[in-house]
């Protein structure tokens, strides 16, 4: 985020979007293979699968996650009308790296370290050691006595905001346990959901984003594994849909308000609010709160069951996010009314829903509704241009 957070700040983005799009990046960097978090080495553990079966099923729906997130900033920039950068304003890249190139070694020390099985706060502490000794190696980045006590003062305010929201999730998390209501949790979803899986996901989901705030993704997954994922197998779900149901929605609360602790951190480095940054976070990673449910009930996006069914249920996903990404920001090609906006919500929930015949319907109403939009922006684009080289021609 201290990267990339300032530069797109630099080409236009909103502060409180920036810090959005880097939250929901970072935060997804668990869900997607070859490496994702550790807690998808115990569910292979769980469900005696080797590593790389769960990395496999895991792979389409964090690519659908990232495309999401990709078609959304990609809205948001045409949106606000952001201009494309020339060539002339790209940075060489030579030259940036003779100036200060050597202070990504920072990011060496925190890679090796983590490697080396020290801890998060450990290869932090060495990382902004290394960071203030390698500023000395250049002339345009050495640090002075003041810069050294800018750069605690802006770290302590910044940690204000992620800090108070850690020791709130903490209180509500003791809550929960001493009171043995964790131990009871099994119980309590079961009769609550009547037997109806739709509404024991639900309240599974709602109890994860709770316990997220303040336990890591991996014990959360833990709690959840041992505690409610059975009761959901017990109901015909496919064991690598219900581990990752849990394992997902273990890491919503990253960016899901009250909390957020990521999208806190984040609004902290874009200097923006807190919860703008959290709420758009939401809508920017709102395909993590539907592709689980999607994969429960569709288990083709995990590469389970037949062919025809893996392929229907990618593709129908793809498509299904996509026509959602076009009603959350009104925008295709250019700004699109409510009704275009409503029959893209339609074809979307026709797409979640697992059937091919709903795929089909769902496919024919998005491009139904897509296509002759594209042809009118087209042909307005091509008359505008036919238009402005007419123009030129008489100048001349």
């Amino acid at each position: 985020g201290t990267f990339t957070i300032p530069l797109m700040k630099s080409i236009g983005y909103r502060p409180a979007c920036a810090g959005a799009v880097e939250a929901c990046a970072s935060s997804g960097g668990q869900i997607m293979p070859p490496v994702m978090g550790a807690a998808a080495f115990i569910i292979a553990e769980f469900l005696n699968k080797s590593y790389l079966d769960v990395a496999l099923s895991s792979l389409w729906p964090a690519v659908m996650y990232f495309f999401t997130i990709y078609v959304m900033v990609h809205f948001e920039a045409r949106k606000t009308g952001m201009p494309r950068l020339t060539l002339d304003q790209l940075p060489d890249l030579k030259d940036e790296m003779r100036q200060g190139g050597q202070l990504f070694l920072a990011i060496g020390i925190i890679v090796v370290l983590m490697i080396m099985g020290y801890t998060p706060m450990f290869a932090a502490f060495w990382a902004i050691m290394g960071t203030i000794a390698l500023s000395f190696m250049r002339k345009a980045t050495r640090m002075s006595a003041v810069d050294m006590l800018s750069a605690l003062e802006e770290g302590a305010r910044e940690a204000v905001s992620v800090s108070v929201a850690c020791a709130c999730a903490g209180i509500i998390i003791g809550c929960v346990f001493v009171s043995g209501l964790g131990l009871k949790l099994t119980t309590i979803l079961v009769s609550a959901a009547g037997g109806q899986l739709w509404l024991l996901l639900v309240l599974t989901a709602i109890v994860a984003m709770i316990l997220g705030m303040g336990l890591t993704t991996t014990a959360v997954y833990i709690t959840l594994a041992a505690l409610v994922i059975p009761a959901i197998e017990k109901m015909g779900v496919e064991p690598i849909a219900a581990h990752l149901f849990a394992f997902y929605f273990g890491l919503v609360s990253a960016i899901t308000p009250p909390v957020a602790l990521a999208s806190f951190a984040a609004a902290g480095i874009a200097g923006s609010n807190p919860m703008i940054t959290g709420y758009i976070s939401m809508r920017l990673g709102i395909s993590k709160y539907i592709l689980p449910f999607c994969f429960v009930y569709n288990p083709g996006m995990l590469f389970v069951g037949s062919w025809p069914q893996i392929v229907s249920g990618i593709a129908s996903g793809f498509g299904g996010l996509y026509a959602l990404t076009i009603f959350t920001e009104g925008w295709m090609l250019e700004k699109v009314g409510w009704p275009m906006r409503i029959a893209c919500d339609t074809a979307a929930g026709l797409m979640f829903h697992p059937d091919i015949l709903t795929d089909i319907i769902g496919w024919v109403i998005l491009i139904a509704v897509a296509l002759p939009h594209i042809v009118k922006v087209k042909k307005q684009r091509s008359e505008a241009a036919d238009g402005l080289n007419k123009k030129l021609e008489v100048a001349a």
